[in-house]
């Protein structure tokens, strides 16, 4: 089925997502594979009939209707040899329409196949990962995906054939890819005309361990598996912020989740698209550009810079916008999931409620206001933020005033 993206809420410039069920590439950090194993093969009907629908009934169907880009795959590889058949099956389809797509893969069998099929039409992003430039490391992280230099040699095509191309260090681990490596990748990514790189560290939650093979165990290593298990994964998350600088520093458009910088990925991005979703990304550069430091920040402004595009307009009563609530926070959906009815209800939520993984307070860029220990508010309630330009990397994320 064709999904809301409620995980990549405020993150990500697409509203929805289509992923198959498995993926055949073995990737060891893989969360989805992580979260269930026993995975089973796609119903490539459903979202067929999906785009065919006559009747708006759910809000996946009205996002559709409005044109929202759609990714395609979250949670597989589209092109891995066991999914890349269905994708090409259900290109046919979506090419009939207006949706735009941002396709996220390490490249396989089809991709080419699937540019013939759009033709002339530009509005796909490619989002091609890239863990490592070394072909062994990448056989026993990643066995069955096409090596590094396949990679690269087809993100080389897709962008000589006019297609966006962003690659994504994603997740990126010092033992897989050293700062020499990075320099030889983005020289490489420099000399094809590709600027975009987007960073993620590796994302393994306690519950993830837990859940983890002890095949997938030994292919992540005892020093990576030690490092994710410590309680801020200190290592991996400073060799991360410093490949940004280092990436920024050679004049690629770098995007990361809580980045305290500037960066016209997500404008570059939208560029290309039909309908996009808004990001976080974009509040920062408006707090960057416009803000003096230090400043208050009431919620009015935070929505006047987010709120953008008709989805905001919608009201919907059969709350689905609650789930990506419920993803994000489960106690705050619990205590919201009746008071959901709009994506301005939502980002009012995510604005006051810290526990939401969303929620702009989680940024490293802003404090909650306190006076006397207590939160300032707006005339409606809303919690104001503290912002002076500077990252605050520790302590409570408040600021006495």
């Amino acid at each position: 089925m064709i999904e809301l993206f409620v995980g990549g809420h405020l993150f990500h410039p697409a509203a929805l997502e289509w992923s198959h069920k498995k993926c055949s590439n073995g990737c060891c950090y893989c969360f989805a594979n992580i979260n269930n194993e026993e995975r089973f093969s796609s119903d490539i009907k459903s979202p067929i009939r999906q785009l065919y629908k006559g009747k708006t009934v759910t809000h996946t169907d009205k996002l559709l209707n409005m044109n929202h880009t759609i990714c395609i795959s979250n949670r597989t590889d589209p092109f891995s040899r066991e999914n890349y058949r269905d994708t090409l099956a259900l290109a046919t389809h979506l090419v009939t329409k207006k949706n735009s797509i941002f396709i996220q893969t390490k490249t396989g069998p089809g991709i080419q196949k699937f540019c013939d099929i759009y033709g002339d039409r530009k509005d796909v992003v490619f989002y091609i990962t890239m863990t490592t430039i070394n072909p062994e490391i990448s056989k026993s992280i990643e066995p069955s995906a096409p090596l590094p230099d396949e990679r690269l040699a087809a993100a080389k095509q897709l962008y000589d054939r006019g297609y966006m191309v962003v690659i994504a260090l994603n997740p990126l681990v010092e033992s897989w890819m050293s700062k020499n490596d990075i320099s030889l990748l983005t020289n490489k990514l420099k000399d094809i005309g590709i600027l975009h790189i987007c960073v993620e560290m590796l994302d393994m939650s306690p519950a993830r361990l837990k859940k983890l093979s002890a095949k997938k165990r030994s292919m992540l290593g005892d020093i990576i598996l030690s490092d994710a298990q410590s309680n801020k994964n200190t290592k991996n998350r400073m060799y991360v912020r410093e490949v940004v600088d280092i990436l920024i520093d050679m004049g690629m458009i770098v995007a990361k989740k809580g980045m305290p910088f500037k960066t016209p990925f997500f404008d570059d991005v939208a560029v290309k698209l039909n309908v996009t979703y808004p990001v976080i990304q974009t509040f920062i550069n408006h707090c960057m550009n416009t803000m003096k430091s230090p400043s208050l920040i009431k919620y009015a402004e935070y929505e006047s810079v987010i709120a953008q595009g008709d989805i905001f307009n919608i009201v919907d009563n059969g709350n689905n916008i609650r789930s990506y609530l419920l993803r994000a926070g489960f106690p705050s959906w619990l205590e919201n999931k009746d008071k959901v009815h709009s994506h301005k209800d939502l980002l009012r939520i995510t604005w006051n409620d810290k526990r939401v993984r969303t929620s702009i307070q989680r940024h490293c860029l802003f404090r909650v206001a306190q006076r006397g220990g207590k939160n300032l508010l707006d005339d409606n309630g809303n919690i104001q933020l503290y912002y002076d330009g500077k990252p605050y990397l520790g302590g409570k994320g408040v600021v006495e005033l």
